[in-house]
């Protein structure tokens, strides 16, 4: 059963063409994510992010951190349920214009996002700017872990791994960043549920395919191991409508 902060937002409604009106604060009331966190080179990560106010967060000489994150979205206000994997670069946005303190600096550019549904894709991409286009996913739960896979145009582009472990439950807020035309939008998403973390690259198998969006993986400088994994066996969300936009720079 969804918690009291879904249902007390102030849900308003927009228009998204092909969709029709949306409420927004958009509530997943039911969901499922699996991820893993690797090193990769800085260079690249920095030429990824479109705009010199984000920064890659650097872990080490010439490294820096990209998430590769899985999402089931089991039941959703106003669209169907659809599924998602997500390249996320984490970065540090600089701006005078930013709100949310320290902690609102923080977040993660939107790279790569393909979803299962032409509604998701619509509605992402009109309202948020996320860089979605529609795919074959698979999301399946087995008994001690988690196994995802992406394909494009018939073509298999990763397939990702996750162990289980136990969960604990979590809550609060991050911020993703998007190129929304041509402004750099920040969007929050609060979240409550479960989540289990675990350290190292036992939990994690990754295999990348032959699609050029694998190809282009490959050339990210991704560690062979992943740095960290997180598996969420149940979440509920809320993602505001998108509330900074900064002009271009580059």
């Amino acid at each position: 059963m969804a918690s009291e902060f879904l249902y007390s937002a102030d849900i308003r409604p927009v228009e998204v063409p092909g969709l029709g009106p949306v409420g927004l604060p958009f509530r997943c009331f039911d969901m499922a994510a699996a991820g893993a966190v690797f090193s990769a080179s800085a260079e690249k990560m920095r030429e990824m992010l479109p705009s010199q106010r984000l920064k890659p967060v650097g872990i080490a000489p010439g490294k820096a951190l990209i998430i590769l994150a899985a999402i089931d979205y089991r039941r959703l206000a106003d669209i169907e349920p659809y599924r998602e994997i997500a390249v996320l670069i984490p970065a540090r946005c600089e701006g005078d214009a930013l709100s949310g303190g320290l902690w609102g600096r923080w977040g993660a550019y939107v790279a790569f996002m393909p979803v299962t549904s032409e509604a998701s894709r619509a509605l992402g991409a009109s309202v948020w700017g996320y860089p979605k286009r529609v795919g074959e996913i698979d999301f399946v739960e087995e008994k001690a872990a988690v196994r995802t896979s992406l394909r494009l145009e018939g073509q298999e582009v990763l397939a990702l791994q996750i162990a289980k472990t136990r969960a604990w439950p979590v809550g609060g807020a991050s911020y993703s960043f998007t190129l929304k035309g041509s402004k750099l939008t920040r969007t929050r998403i609060a979240a409550r549920g479960r989540i289990s973390v675990s350290f190292g690259g036992r939990q994690v198998s990754l295999s990348l395919g032959s699609h050029p969006e694998a190809r282009a993986l490959a050339k990210l400088g991704m560690s062979e191991k992943a740095l960290a994994a997180f598996y969420a066996p149940q979440m509920e969300a809320l993602i505001y409508p998108p509330g900074l936009f900064l002009g271009r720079d580059r």
